[in-house]
């Protein structure tokens, strides 16, 4: 189970992490975050509890526009 999500990136905080399931459906999201990584939630680890396929992905802004990483791909078994 992941205990903190990171990532390398441009844009200025806050950022958000949003957890997808295996059909892409939001499943949790981690708000107000810091430039380059962020502790899991309750509600994440809750959501990748039963194991499965995952994605996530960080959204912020830059100059003015609503910009995500791509997507990554995470498999708890």
């Amino acid at each position: 189970m992941p205990r903190a999500f990171r990532w390398r990136g441009e844009g200025s905080p806050p950022f958000q992490v949003v957890v997808l399931d295996a059909g892409y459906g939001e499943l949790a999201r981690i708000d107000a975050i810091g430039p380059s990584s962020c502790t899991s939630t309750a509600a994440v680890e809750a959501a990748l509890a039963g194991g499965g396929t995952f994605h996530w992905f960080v959204e912020g802004e830059r100059s003015g526009r609503r910009t995500r990483s791509p997507l990554q791909t995470l498999e708890i078994r």
